[in-house]
Parts: C-alpha cells; structure tokens; sequence
C-alpha cells in the first residue's frame, strides 16, 4: 500500500473514532456505557493519528523532502500532539485524584483544540494534494 494512501486512511480512522468518542462523551451521557466507550474511541483515535503520522514520515523521508516545509505538516503535528495529550491527561484523571478537577479541565480544553485544529489539518492536507 503507499505510503500517501495509508497516511490518509490512517488519518480519517483516528479523526472518525476522535468524533466518535466527543460524540460519547457529549450525547450518550446519560447511558451507562458512555465512558468506556468514549475511552477506546479516543484510544483508538489516538493510535490511528500516530499511524498515520509514521506513515507521513517516512513517506516524506523516502521521497527526500524536508519535513515541516508546509502548514498542513505543522496542523498535523499538532493535531497528533493534541490527539496523544487528551487521553494521556483523560487517563490520569483517574488515577491522580487530587488533581482530577485540573486535569479534567485539561482533558476537555485538548479536546477542544483538537476539534479546532483537525478540521485545519484536513483542509490544509488538501490544499497540499492539490484538491483545494
């Protein structure tokens, strides 16, 4: 499979599954399952955003070109740091206690940014293909 090909694919799953997981967490709430559910989508997304960004790297370093020479390699580095940071802190929530309100506002506020900036990178990732 090339390398481009799965980049994209790579990061479509982990956008959908980082959908999917705010999706949980804002309007299944009230279901019992709702926090399971939000974790493995968020697990998930976050595995598929690293994939796709390995796969990025090598393509780029195959092809020997620089990397971090656009603004859609720039949003997708942040977009992976934020995809990785936002389970990492939603995890320990749970584990550290006595700053669970803190890391909790952390958790929704790398959330956010990464709604903000996933849509950049998506948007930006075309206009490099040349489809924009």
């Amino acid at each position: 499979m090339p390398l481009i090909l799965l980049h994209v694919l790579m990061m479509i799953l982990g956008a959908l599954c980082i959908l999917a997981g705010v999706s949980f967490a804002s309007l299944l709430r009230s279901r019992s399952w709702w926090l399971k559910a939000h974790r493995v989508a968020g697990a998930a997304g976050a595995a598929g955003l690293v994939a796709g960004f390995t796969a990025a790297f090598f393509m780029i370093w195959r092809m020997k070109l620089e990397h971090f020479d656009h603004p859609h390699t720039w949003a997708g580095a942040v977009t992976v740091f934020l995809g990785v940071a936002a389970p990492i802190i939603g995890y320990l929530q749970f584990r550290l206690r006595n700053r669970r309100a803190q890391l909790r506002l952390w958790h929704r506020r790398a959330g956010y940014a990464l709604l903000i900036v996933m849509p950049l990178a998506l948007l930006s990732g075309l206009w490099a293909a040349g489809l924009l």
